[in-house]
């Protein structure tokens, strides 16, 4: 595909995906596309389908009503999008894959499957190197400042702060960084970890020092 052709389905792209998040989703995204084009150099993946998987891996988040879900609908809603711009068959798969096995790891959406009774194709876990990086990027983003506020937000509806900032480190970051498929990805989170558990633990000894 020649790149200026490219340009300008991935601009389309990004409005079609801009209309579809909400704010939060959208940081998020934005996000997750920035980390997994560097991790697709890294690994040598293909940067183009690393990329618009990437773009448009929660664009069913609003219209499902579990979201355990939302990957089967960001998956139709992404096929749909890429057929009216008249992207290859094979293209389309490859980036449907991608969305379709980024949640495959994930331990909340194993848990609802299991107790659902879904088989294994309900959440496949992701084989190839783009599965891999748009996975990686999907779980990296927790560890960004964003990433850090929408924990904060939604742990500390569960736990007091100490209790939650513990949470954040050995439940959010250490079990991420375990499930991490390519090493570039856990290079990246692991430098990023310690950044934030640096913080964390400053935040820790600030409150509770003597």
């Amino acid at each position: 595909m020649k790149d200026k052709i490219y340009k300008t389905k991935i601009k389309e792209l990004k409005r079609l995906a801009f209309e579809d998040l909400d704010f939060l989703n959208l940081v998020h995204t934005i996000e997750v596309v920035k980390i997994a084009k560097f991790l697709s150099k890294k690994e040598k993946a293909d940067i183009k389908i690393v990329e618009i998987a990437a773009l448009l891996h929660d664009v069913g988040k609003r219209y499902c009503r579990n979201m355990a879900e939302h990957h089967i609908y960001s998956v139709k809603r992404t096929r749909k999008y890429l057929k009216d711009l008249n992207f290859d068959e094979n293209f389309i798969n490859s980036v449907c894959n991608c969305i379709r096995s980024h949640s495959g790891l994930v331990d909340m959406f194993q848990q609802w499957a299991k107790k659902h009774d879904k088989d294994k194709k309900f959440l496949p876990v992701p084989k190839t190197i783009e599965d891999k990086v748009l996975f990686d990027a999907d779980m990296i983003q927790q560890y960004t400042f964003f990433g850090i506020a929408k924990a904060f937000s939604s742990i500390f509806n569960q736990y007091d702060f100490e209790e939650g900032l513990k949470e954040i480190i050995y439940n959010v970051f250490r079990k991420t960084v375990k499930k991490l498929q390519t090493v570039s990805g856990r290079t990246l989170a692991r430098k990023k970890m310690k950044k934030f558990e640096k913080y964390i633990n400053f935040l820790l000894e600030s409150v509770y020092k003597e």
